[in-house]
């Protein structure tokens, strides 16, 4: 079988995934409407730090394996841009995502 790149996968493989694996659900899928707080990991160090002082925990977030200068948008193109947003085009509005 061969192995799908990026482009290929969201053209062919999304729905299915979707489908079979909680990986590719959209968020939406799992958030209550009645939540007054949702952390994104786009914004983890001070979502955090607000959420630590809301429920009054003194913790630390470390960074391990990570890419200091991760660029998303790299990977997509205007056709690839649309196929995500028709599929997540909730969690895209709810979490006011851009590309």
């Amino acid at each position: 079988m061969k192995e799908l790149d990026f482009y290929d996968f969201l053209k062919n493989g999304l729905a299915k995934a979707i489908i079979m694996q909680q990986h590719f659900k959209r968020q939406i899928h799992y958030i209550d409407k009645d939540l007054n707080f949702v952390g994104k990991f786009e914004n983890i160090n001070s979502d955090f730090s607000l959420l630590s002082n809301m429920i009054e925990c003194d913790n630390n977030l470390t960074k391990e394996n990570y890419n200091p200068n991760p660029d998303y948008r790299k990977f997509y193109n205007e056709e690839s841009i649309n196929i995500v947003y028709n599929f997540y085009k909730k969690d895209v509005e709810k979490f006011n995502y851009q590309f």
